[in-house]
């Protein structure tokens, strides 16, 4: 009986722990359960993170087409300008007080995607101005008399410091491409550029927001960088210069600008006609593709 009872709890306690490869077996487990989890909490935070630099970066473009069609202007008492009827405006770093740019007015703004070194992670930001009188002394009716030009440092000014604004696109998102439809030419197939503009423009029929007796319009700037799928293009020298240039002007009813988180999500922004034709519109749509398709 003795040594029954030793045999019977011996074998009671030959099952009170785990051997090592059950423990092995919980401990590959718990493993594989961690890394699951980990990864969908990954996965969740990518995209949040997605979400929120696609929508940060759809109200920033909102800010600066309303920023421009409220008539905003940074202006920092830093630059002068002076209108030069027939010609492009005198833009120099002077002191300059509100309402002392003789001849000289503000018109909207433009926005360069094509960054160069930037990666296409960031976007800058434009005043743009122009002459006031067109060479009859009389206000501009069209808008190339009014010779547009950026507020920054170009080959056609002498200035050092312009009131330009670098934005940056947030969470490793990029430009993937940027293309528009012209408004002039609606048979013309989506072009690839580099930045547009939101003007006030006198001879605006549609296409834009009615600002008390303004009428703004949307513009494709063309030859200021461009791209090809997930390839970049050299850039001009001064990239301003193109924006200066109103040969490269064309009027959009839209522009598409395609994000890329750098893996199979992206995103289209499009800037364009709102329903109702009298304002412009900045919608958004999400693709699980990396091309916004």
């Amino acid at each position: 009986m003795y040594i029954l009872e030793l045999m019977i709890q011996g074998g009671e306690q030959s099952h009170e722990g785990f051997t090592i490869v059950e423990t092995l077996i919980v401990l590959t487990v718990t493993a594989i359960l961690a890394v699951s989890a980990l990864l969908l909490i990954s996965g969740k935070q990518n995209r949040t993170q997605f979400t929120v630099a696609v929508n940060s970066t759809q109200q920033n473009i909102e800010q600066v087409l309303n920023e421009t069609s409220s008539g905003f202007f940074p202006n920092e008492g830093t630059v002068k300008c002076t209108g030069v009827p027939g010609s492009v405006p005198t833009l120099t770093n002077a002191s300059s007080n509100q309402g002392s740019n003789a001849g000289c007015v503000f018109l909207g703004k433009a926005l360069l995607f094509a960054v160069p070194g930037s990666h296409f992670d960031k976007f800058i930001t434009y005043p743009i101005a122009g002459d006031q009188f067109d060479t009859s002394s009389q206000p501009v009716s069209v808008l190339s008399d009014a010779f547009p030009e950026a507020v920054a440092p170009s080959s056609t000014n002498s200035l050092t410091s312009g009131l330009e604004q670098t934005t940056p696109i947030v969470n490793g998102l990029s430009v993937y491409y940027m293309h528009y439809l012209s408004r002039s030419n609606p048979n013309q197939a989506a072009t690839d550029i580099g930045a547009f503009a939101y003007l006030s423009d006198p001879g605006a029929t549609q296409g834009g927001a009615v600002s008390g007796s303004q009428q703004f319009a949307l513009y494709a700037i063309q030859n200021t960088g461009s791209w090809t799928p997930a390839t970049a293009l050299p850039l001009p020298v001064n990239a301003v210069d193109g924006l200066n240039n109103f040969n490269n002007y064309d009027t959009a009813s839209e522009v598409d600008l395609c994000l890329n988180d750098g893996g199979a999500r992206s995103a289209l922004i499009q800037v364009g006609d709102a329903s109702n034709g009298s304002q412009v519109a900045v919608t958004q749509h999400v693709f699980a593709s990396g091309d916004c398709t």
